[in-house]
């Protein structure tokens, strides 16, 4: 209370995508194999906040918001379009990327082993199904309702939370941008481990 809450930190990025990949492993010598791995990603669904700058603020009887810029980037969903169809997206190429895994085993002796892989996951270029949604400098301010005018019948619980409703409605509303192209980066993971035979 008394003090804002920053959401600069806030993000989401949910990602769904194939993958076809080709590997080949060799043999360096007695002790260690080395393998690669290349990989060709293919973007299915994507929800990406490319920016969230906003602050909430909680006084003793209100609460507000001041959104400075949020941008939502989004590809392959479109629940306003009726005739959208999730198999376009599952059979389209069109947003694509690269990656590829490096991995080896290593063989101290005759009981221990050592083995180490760094996966690369890319990023992936969104470039078909894609829209941009984006608010700036809006602020938005809730003081409660007057009970009073409840309990004289001068307003009822259902039309202060249709004025509410249609007050938030006016305020935050999206500019919407269609078939643009952005990037997002897919998290790359690396993994150490050894194995003793006793």
């Amino acid at each position: 209370i008394n003090r804002a809450l920053n959401t600069d930190d806030l993000f989401v990025n949910a990602t769904s995508y194939a993958e076809a990949s080709v590997g080949y492993s060799f043999q360096v010598n007695d002790q260690l194999q080395i393998g690669v791995k290349g990989k060709m990603l293919f973007g299915q669904f994507n929800v990406n906040t490319a920016s969230v700058d906003a602050q909430s603020f909680t006084g003793v009887d209100s609460a507000s918001i001041q959104v400075n810029d949020i941008r939502i980037q989004t590809t392959g969903i479109d629940v306003d379009d009726p005739n959208f169809s999730e198999s376009d997206v599952l059979t389209s190429f069109g947003n694509t990327g690269v990656g590829f895994d490096i991995g080896a085993i290593y063989e101290v002796n005759d009981r221990l082993t050592v083995n180490a892989a760094f996966n690369y996951n890319g990023s992936i270029t969104w470039s078909e199904f894609t829209k941009s949604q984006s608010i700036q400098n809006v602020s938005y301010s809730f003081a409660g309702f007057d009970a009073l005018q409840l309990l004289n019948n001068q307003d009822t619980i259902d039309g202060f939370f249709e004025r509410e409703r249609q007050k938030v409605e006016d305020t935050f509303d999206f500019t919407e941008e269609s078939n643009i192209s952005y990037t997002t980066n897919l998290p790359s993971t690396a993994y150490l481990g050894a194995s003793y035979e006793i």
